[in-house]
């Protein structure tokens, strides 16, 4: 027992280190805490560092939070931008900060999230002091001691939002403007439509933008201009080069009509690529306005060449055949041929000078519409009187067709008017037409009068029967044309067809003679109503007294001619004045024909005065002025009628005579004797 006891002792000391042992031991233990506690030092060092960095070197906050969103870490930036103490951050969490944050619903969110993977997130956060602030978080997370730790870097957008706002404004501003703007604005990248704002859409005939984004820009061009607009793209895209300078140009629209446009362009960057921003405006009203400026010169040089022509021939015909009635010993039979063309000048140049007249009163809008009781019957019936010896000359039928009679042609009109419309139309057919003949005749359409004038003349091409009313349009206007007149007419007669409420139509074949149809509204009259008598013979055996007040010796001799012949009476004044007294001093006048320009006392005057002496003697006005206020202001100052001079004879006589038999007068004055 005890040998086992010294035994046991014995290797026990056997196996106790030995002091180099021991000191060895100590050595080591004493590296191994030297090494611990620099590498506490070390990772104290390095916290502080990255402390220091987290601190320091960014200008985002950093928050670090558990799973519960309780704040594990923060950095100064945080404290700043939040406006808490980092102790104060430290006992509080996501939600004390976050506006409308969930907890629940963002750690089901959160439990998604893989270490590494980084998210962007948009929010905003409340300060200390209650005022919120959207942010911009950039998320992730990692896991420490098997614990996921959730790290955002949040950053104040507050002055981008701004920056945004103010931006989307600016946008908005500038597209409300583009979109609004009256020219069209066009964006072309790699010579294709990038951008059309509506005036482009409009412009290209185009129902939106997307038909025409896409396409190449040079389809909408007029072909002629392609090699223009491809330099002008080469400029802009590659070049760089602005093109502030206006071209004129042809767009093809979408139905390939063509549109003139003025248009520039800028360089622009859009989308990523270098394009060019076109502005384009449509001026095809201007050059259709300067074409038309260049056909109205043209048309109204040939208008002009046309009056002097039709002016000074007819004044070579009345002048060269006059010096020739002046010779002595001519056969009568050659007298009565050259006063027939002497005539037939004057009347010509009457013609031309009433069309000259007519188109200015109706250029300067003084065409008043004066209705009156009218019988159509009898207007027809005159104008077939009047041009069936015109027809007749050049071997050419006349006929009155169809026409309304009776009550029925019994209607209220313009009686000038219709006479107008009536003459240029059959002068015009009579003209124009070498054989066969005029038909003319009217009927009731509805509530409108319709009438027609058919030849078969020399007919009108299609292109000329477009524009044959307008105003210095003729269906031939060259100088050579074989016909003559100055082509007013037609434009004429269009005028007062549309001053009556009507319309005109033209229908013609070349060579087979011309259809011309108007019509103008129907207003019957009642049965009881009373239209003026159609005019008699010359002749009037009563000899009613007749006073000319007339200044202008030759008027007076012509009026006398056809008066006496007639069988009037005459009495002569040369002014105001002397018209005044010889209508005191012969009160049984009939009629009073009044000059309106005279000496000492004009017509105007004197004819007021004289109504102040004698309210219902008839005075018929007469002037070479053929404007329609003359008209009316002789009418107001208590004229009944009105001539216009030249005065023709038949048309004097049949006024004359209707007067002098509605006032009933014997003719002598009151002594019994009678004047000339």
């Amino acid at each position: 027992m005890e040998w086992n006891s010294k035994a046991s002792w014995k290797k026990r000391m056997e196996k106790q280190p030995t002091v180099a042992e021991l000191q060895k031991r100590i050595a080591e233990l004493e590296e191994r805490v030297h090494r611990e506690k620099l590498a506490k030092d070390a990772l104290r060092e390095q916290e502080m560092r990255y402390r220091a960095i987290v601190d320091q070197a960014t200008s985002d906050a950093l928050l670090v939070h558990d799973f519960q969103g309780r704040f594990l870490e923060v950095n100064r930036r945080a404290c700043e931008s939040l406006g808490y103490s980092k102790e104060e951050l430290l006992r509080m969490s996501v939600t004390d900060v976050e506006l409308d944050f969930d907890l629940q619903s963002a750690q089901a969110e959160w439990s998604k999230i893989e270490p590494g993977v980084p998210y962007t997130l948009y929010g905003h956060q409340k300060r200390k002091d209650g005022s919120a602030f959207p942010v911009e978080i950039h998320f992730g997370c990692s896991e420490w001691n098997g614990e996921k730790l959730f790290l955002g870097l949040v950053r104040d957008i507050t002055e981008r939002r701004r920056t945004e706002e103010a931006l989307r404004e600016s946008e908005e501003r500038f597209r409300s403007i583009v979109e609004g703007a009256p020219d069209a604005i066009f964006i072309q990248s790699d010579r294709r439509f990038a951008y059309l704002n509506p005036a482009a859409c409009r412009l290209f005939g185009a129902a939106s933008a997307d038909e025409l984004k896409g396409t190449l820009v040079l389809d909408r061009i007029h072909p002629q201009y392609h090699q223009v607009v491809e330099e002008r793209m080469r400029y802009l895209n590659e070049e760089r080069r602005s093109l502030r300078e206006r071209v004129e140009l042809r767009f093809l629209r979408m139905d390939m009509s063509e549109v003139w446009v003025e248009t520039s362009g800028e360089p622009i960057f859009y989308q990523g690529k270098h394009g060019a921003l076109g502005f384009a405006r449509d001026i095809t009203w201007r050059k259709q306005a300067e074409e038309a400026l260049r056909e109205s010169d043209r048309l109204k040089t040939a208008f002009l060449q046309n009056i002097s022509h039709e002016i000074r021939t007819p004044m070579n015909g009345i002048l060269g055949f006059l010096r020739l009635l002046e010779m002595p010993a001519l056969e009568d039979d050659e007298r009565s041929e050259y006063v027939r063309i002497v005539n037939q000048s004057g009347r010509r140049l009457l013609s031309t000078i009433n069309d000259i007249i007519e188109l200015s009163r109706i250029e300067a809008g003084r065409t008043d519409v004066r209705m009156e009781s009218v019988d159509v019957e009898q207007v027809m019936r005159f104008h077939f009187n009047f041009f069936e010896p015109q027809a007749e000359e050049k071997r050419l039928f006349l006929t009155l067709a169809e026409h309304v009679r009776g009550e029925d042609a019994l209607l209220r009109t313009d009686k000038n008017k219709l006479d107008s419309i009536l003459n240029s139309l059959l002068g015009n057919a009579i003209k124009f037409t070498s054989k066969g003949g005029v038909e003319f005749g009217n009927r009731i359409e509805g509530s409108e009068l319709a009438f027609y004038v058919r030849d078969s003349g020399a007919g009108i091409p299609e292109d000329r029967t477009k524009v044959i009313f307008e105003r210095f349009m003729q269906a031939d206007s060259s100088i050579a044309r074989p016909y003559e007149g100055c082509g007013l007419g037609l434009t004429i007669a269009k005028a007062n067809v549309e001053s009556l409420g009507g319309r005109i139509r033209v229908s013609s074949e070349p060579g087979k003679g011309s259809l011309f149809s108007f019509s103008i509204p129907y207003l019957p009259l009642s049965p009881e109503a009373s239209v003026p008598e159609a005019p008699g013979s010359d002749k009037n055996e009563e000899g009613p007294l007749i006073l000319i007040a007339e200044d202008d010796p030759i008027s007076f001799r012509f009026m006398e001619s056809v008066l006496k012949k007639a069988g009037y009476a005459l009495l002569h004044a040369v002014d105001g004045e002397e018209a005044l007294r010889a209508a005191s001093e012969h009160p049984g006048l009939a009629l009073v024909l009044m000059d309106l320009k005279m000496p000492r006392m004009n017509g105007f005057e004197a004819t007021r005065r004289i109504r102040r002496i004698d309210k219902d003697i008839p005075i018929i006005a007469q002037s070479a002025y053929a404007f329609p206020d003359d008209r009316q202001k002789a009418l107001e100052a208590g004229c009944d009628d009105y001539l216009v001079k030249p005065v023709d004879r038949t048309f004097l006589l049949n006024m004359v005579k209707r007067y002098c038999e509605e006032k009933g007068g014997g003719g002598k004055d009151a002594a019994g004797e009678r004047r000339t």
